[in-house]
């Protein structure tokens, strides 16, 4: 029932919890650990147990987490019966002075959850208070911050367990916290750290400004030495507890160099002891540095050992290509799917400039996939745009990217060599790619001077594309081969009308910020909604129809449908949106991901959140909006008016194109998912995987490869299972040694947000911050907070007051469903998820691009 910390013979999680098992670990390697004990999750078994017969974890469990405000305290203020064995495991817990009483959950300090703050935690406890410190610890299990914490991190929060660390407490004279890593940059050869007089509490909670000091560990350089206000200091009382000193030697710094030293050398140390990096507590008493705790750091974005270079060496800074226009992923991406994305691309390049040398590493690739995510070699394109260059290139996908790229320091970052596309021997590509563009160019051409023919041509020339990608798949075909043929239709039949499409589109929006955005901000985007044509958009318009018509409250409705027994007409309907739309889905550019046509429930799911809501009707009145604001706008400006005639005619024709080629790619990447499933199922039967779906774990040099594959797929997940532990926002600019890059910060107002509007309009309503379109809904009347979104997102949009985005731009999906739904839209907020919280009351102004807090309440 308890264990000495050193000397422990076991130091497992389960038994120990995360603090006890990470301090006898540490006493294990020899580092300077306080003496003491862990009472193991077997001494608060038989409390656990006279808890859950009680009838305040009755009333726990029957109100659920709606009332856990009420019904918490309740069951916090159970007190179980301690027998005579646990009061003998105390008394041989008790130290010749006194203690300090931690808790230590299982769940506690790991990679994906940190708890920290959440449980109960004593200090200078004497003797005789010892049991009471231990039952404190224990109510704290349940505690209703710590439900919500499990609750949101997908622990079970009626399954409550709990060790606790009983250690001899420290007369420290300094104490504070170290990073590791630097928490605010994610630099991994930064270690960070806080100190302040006394114990420290004062730091951990809070209570105080302590000194801040950021040391290269490469180097061991202070770079930074900030002194704190240090204005009250938290000291241990000589007959227990604390005691505060107001401004005790404020103005000095709490560490001397030598001391730092010292303490970086410890941090560095621990970091290699958990492999990861990590948030160590630590104290200086009797002239001894000690580690009191350390835990990993849970929130930091690691980047796979490829990909970093070494420590103190030239670094590269890369820009996240997945998270760019067109697929905007912020999940790991299967390891078939990255390679199919990769693949694509340098298909595509090939047609233009001819052979690509393949299987370069990503230290000499331009583009390239690593870790689960595609990434352009930004220090190699600093040769060729500078820094202003690449911000006017991204500025209308991805505000908050375009901001940082403007502020690249391009001296530090530039690749030491020249990239191989500068080379002379490359110029011969010139005149091939000016060659290959000629179908794109002539296309273009018809589409600006016969639009209407254009459009025809176009229809026709995508339907059969469609019709073709949709197709019963060829048996004899490989999944390089079905690759091939898919790309081929793609390029050769779809090419030159997408972009040509696209182009035609995108031209007169750009053109009506140009000329009308600065005359009137509110005016510019209401002339760039309402256009016809947007698949995307019928989507959403379709769904809500069949939302109306379903029985969605049936619980058997996945099975009537996958049976065919609908009513015929709704049936048919049924059909029809699923032979267009089957092959979209959330994160739907992974081919790992399932899409409607796999999962009715799925859809099924978003259908419930678009009962009552009628899209079409809303897009009906952004047309009539449009109209009336060129009408405007020949009033006010009428040489203005002359110059968007033609393209807002243009517009009308092929504005609506926009998401067209992304949804003929999910056609054919669709294909090749079914694809993948055939030999998935082939490579299970013949014993070599467990799932098909494994298939998907697997690199696209891997699948034919001979005998067992299942370790293969361990191996390939091991990086991307981390990412997901971590549920990593990934940034869009990073350096190969983890720090990230973020725009220049603006003057902040008190209770306002800035960023990028994108949507006009005002609206309030209450925050619901999801991260995956799948984590739960959308109320009528919420603000939609996402860290970027795609087309799966569609249906949430339609309950949405407004929608706020981290990553985001004019041209960004998010952006223009929300124009075409007539919800004000804010994109390009930095630390987006870390200044607002689900619940705050918030004012989305969509024309002036602020997000006002109206109060905290959650």
């Amino acid at each position: 029932m308890h264990e000495p910390i050193d000397g422990a013979c076991t130091d497992e999680v389960a038994v120990l919890g995360g603090k006890g098992a990470s301090l006898v670990r540490m006493a294990r390697l020899g580092l300077p650990v306080p003496g003491g004990h862990v009472l193991t999750t077997a001494f608060f078994a038989p409390w656990f147990d006279q808890l859950r017969a009680s009838p305040q974890w009755a009333a726990l469990v029957e109100g659920g987490p709606g009332e856990w405000s009420r019904t918490c305290p309740l069951v916090q203020a159970f007190e179980p019966v301690l027998d005579s064995r646990q009061a003998e495991v105390l008394s041989a817990c008790e130290e010749p002075g006194l203690v300090a009483v931690r808790s230590s959950s299982p769940e506690e300090d790991l990679a994906g959850a940190s708890f920290a703050g959440g449980y109960e935690t004593r200090l200078g406890v004497a003797a005789g208070d010892l049991e009471e410190a231990v039952r404190a610890c224990f109510a704290s299990s349940v505690a209703e911050r710590v439900l919500h914490y499990k609750l949101e991190h997908g622990f079970d929060p009626l399954q409550p367990r709990i060790a606790v660390v009983v250690q001899r407490q420290l007369h420290s004279e300094v104490a504070g916290v170290a990073f590791s890593l630097n928490p605010l940059s994610n630099d991994y050869d930064e270690v960070v750290i806080e100190a302040a007089w006394g114990l420290g509490e004062s730091v951990v909670a809070g209570l105080t400004e302590p000194d801040h000091v950021v040391v290269d560990r490469v180097s061991c350089k202070v770079r930074e030495h900030r002194i704190g206000s240090k204005e009250r200091s938290l000291w241990l009382a000589d007959d227990g507890g604390q005691e505060v000193r107001e401004g005790w030697r404020s103005a000095e710094s709490c560490l001397t160099d030598a001391q730092i030293r010292e303490l970086v050398g410890l941090v560095v140390k621990v970091e290699g002891r958990f492999e990861q990096p990590v948030d160590v507590e630590w104290a200086w008493a009797d002239g001894a540095l000690h580690v009191l705790q350390a835990r990993p750091v849970t929130a930091w974005v690691p980047l796979p050992h490829e990909l970093r270079t070494a420590p103190g060496e030239r670094r590269r800074l890369l820009m996240d290509a997945s998270l760019s226009n067109g697929l905007t992923l912020n999940v790991p991406v299967s390891p078939l799917g990255l390679d199919w994305l990769v693949e694509v691309f340098m298909r595509l390049l090939e047609r233009f400039v001819g052979p690509i040398e393949r299987g370069e590493a990503p230290s000499e690739a331009l583009f390239f996939g690593a870790g689960g995510r595609l990434y352009a070699d930004l220090s190699q394109l600093l040769w060729i745009q500078s820094p202003a260059m690449l911000k006017r290139g991204n500025q209308g996908v991805d505000a908050l990217m375009a901001d940082t790229l403007g502020n690249i320091d391009a001296k530090r970052y530039r690749s030491a060599r020249r990239p191989k596309m500068m080379k002379l021997r490359y110029l011969w590509r010139v005149p091939r790619m000016v060659w290959a563009s000629r179908h794109v160019v002539a296309r273009l051409v018809a589409t600006v001077l016969a639009p209407a023919w254009a459009r025809r041509r176009y229809d026709a020339d995508i339907a059969s594309l469609e019709s073709d990608l949709r197709s019963p798949l060829d048996p004899a075909r490989s999944v390089h081969d079905e690759l091939g043929c898919g790309f081929d239709a793609l390029y050769d039949r779809g090419f030159p009308a997408l972009w040509a499409g696209l182009i035609a589109g995108m031209t007169p929006i750009l053109a009506t910020d140009a000329l009308v955005g600065g005359l009137d901000r509110a005016l510019a985007m209401r002339l760039q909604q309402g256009f016809d044509g947007n698949v995307v958009l019928r989507m959403g318009a379709q769904m809500a129809s069949l939302a109306a018509r379903l029985p969605l409250s049936d619980p058997e409705l996945a099975e009537r449908i996958e049976a065919s027994a609908l009513p015929p007409d709704l049936q048919h309907d049924w059909d029809a949106w699923m032979a267009e739309f089957g092959s979209r889905g959330p994160t739907e550019m992974d081919l790992a991901s399932p899409r409607y046509g796999d999962d009715v429930r799925l859809v099924l799911a978003q259908l419930r959140a678009m009962v009552g809501s009628d899209p079409a009707a809303a897009h009906q009145r952004l047309m009539q909006q449009r109209r009336e604001a060129f009408r405007q706008l020949w009033k006010r400006s009428v040489w203005r008016a002359l110059l968007l005639w033609w393209p807002h005619r243009l517009a009308e024709r092929f504005a609506g194109t926009r998401d067209t080629p992304k949804h003929v790619l999910t056609a054919y990447n669709h294909r090749m998912r079914r694809r993948a499933l055939v030999l998935g199922r082939e490579l299970v039967a013949e014993g070599r995987l467990d799932r098909p779906e494994q298939v998907f774990d697997l690199h696209l040099h891997e699948l034919h490869a001979p005998g067992d594959l299942r370790s293969r797929c361990v191996h390939n997940r091991r990086f991307l299972d981390e990412l997901r532990q971590l549920d990593v926002a990934f940034p869009p600019v990073i350096d190969t040694r983890g720090r990230i890059l973020r725009p220049r910060a603006l003057p902040e107002v008190p209770g306002q947000l800035r960023g990028m509007g994108v949507s006009v309009g005002v609206a309030r309503g209450r925050v619901r911050k999801l991260r995956h379109a799948t984590q739960g809904g959308i109320e009528p009347g919420d603000v939609l907070l996402a860290y970027t979104t795609d087309p799966g997102w569609t249906p949430l949009f339609v309950n949405a007051a407004a929608i706020v985005l981290e990553i985001g731009g004019t041209l960004q999906h998010g952006a223009l469903v929300a124009r075409e739904y007539g919800k004000p839209c804010v994109v390009g907020i930095s630390r987006l998820f870390d200044r607002l919280d689900d619940g705050q009351l918030v004012e989305v102004d969509g024309t002036s691009g602020v997000v006002r807090i109206i109060d905290e309440t959650r």
